[in-house]
């Protein structure tokens, strides 16, 4: 795991790199704490293919305050991680016979788990939770479940929750969309001002069918948009612009261009209007009370310290991008 620190110019003031040896290492995500500080989750995997979950808390300096590798045997990991005042929520998932999504608030201060519990849509479907944020009174966070079926066709379940500070689910609502064979791979949700959401996801085939969703405070829907623009394109980043409109990030792969990716970025209005996007009610979010949510406990939580080599030479801070034809 690499991580780079810079001053609000982008001059590099630390560079540390964290991992094991002869261990693959991936980072996922990481977050600022209220004293400076920082926490990432990253998932290693050794040579049998088994995965670990990885969850690190460092200083303002990339020093590591503490480490906690979770371990239930099979293809662990964490996919997502948000503060929420003296908390820090990770959602991922956990494997026994099939992969079953996991989410657990931990303490900052130690990392010592306070909920801890396993999200199962169907026994024969693989679970992962994949995205969880903060919200004005407890977190929202997406699951994504999936299988092949005899005939091989892929059937994936999006499904958006909303959950208070006590524990208690305040609402569950599943992504019915009118796309045939679709498989969503990708789930971002904001809270916006108004107490409502936004919620972008795509497909994992092309032509990707970029979706953005508001919902109001209870999860109804209100408005959806399909931000294709017959090209082949993914949706990735999500942010909300005061009370105005939103900010979506993605790429296109488009036969327009001879196939070559592009960056793109959406600036809507409030309603999620965009030039060149397709209008239209899109990517419906319908209740569902298909799913179990039990205990669960990890067969191994370790502590070990994760060593940082210090010696990094990043490379140079020009990436030579070219806004041309954005």
């Amino acid at each position: 795991v690499w991580i780079v620190k810079t001053d609000a110019t982008g001059t590099m003031v630390w560079a540390r790199h964290y991992g094991k040896p002869d261990i693959y290492i991936k980072g996922k995500e990481i977050v600022q704490l209220s004293d400076g500080g920082f926490m990432f989750i990253a998932n290693e995997a050794d040579s049998t293919a088994q995965s670990n979950a990885i969850i690190c808390r460092i200083d303002a300096a990339g020093l590591i305050s503490w480490t906690r590798v979770f371990d239930h045997g099979n293809e662990d990991g964490f996919n997502s991680i948000a503060i929420a005042g003296n908390d820090v929520y990770v959602a991922g998932f956990a494997t026994v016979d099939r992969k079953d999504g996991i989410l657990m608030r931990m303490a900052i201060v130690d990392g010592s788990p306070s909920y801890l519990k396993k999200y199962v849509r169907q026994i024969n479907q693989d679970d992962e939770l994949i995205d969880v944020e903060p919200t004005q009174d407890g977190i929202s966070f997406g699951s994504r479940s999936y299988f092949v079926t005899p005939s091989n066709s892929h059937i994936s379940n999006l499904v958006f929750f909303k959950m208070k500070s006590d524990g208690s689910i305040y609402f569950r609502r599943r992504a019915d969309v009118s796309f045939n064979q679709y498989r969503p791979e990708h789930l971002q949700i904001r809270q916006t001002h108004d107490s409502g959401f936004i919620v972008i996801t795509c497909d994992s085939t092309l032509p990707g069918f970029p979706l953005a969703v508001r919902m109001g405070p209870t999860g109804m829907n209100e408005w959806g948009k399909n931000l294709r623009n017959f090209e082949n394109a993914r949706v990735f980043g999500l942010d909300v612009i005061d009370s105005s409109g939103y900010l979506i990030g993605g790429h296109t792969n488009s036969f327009q261009t001879g196939y070559k990716n592009k960056i793109t970025v959406h600036r809507t209005d409030i309603n999620g209007s965009v030039s060149n996007c397709t209008a239209g009610f899109y990517g419906v979010f319908v209740d569902t009370t298909n799913f179990s949510i039990t205990d669960f406990t990890w067969n191994n939580i370790s502590t070990t310290i994760l060593p940082i080599n210090n010696s990094i030479n990043p490379a140079s801070a020009d990436p030579g991008f070219s806004t041309t034809g954005i």
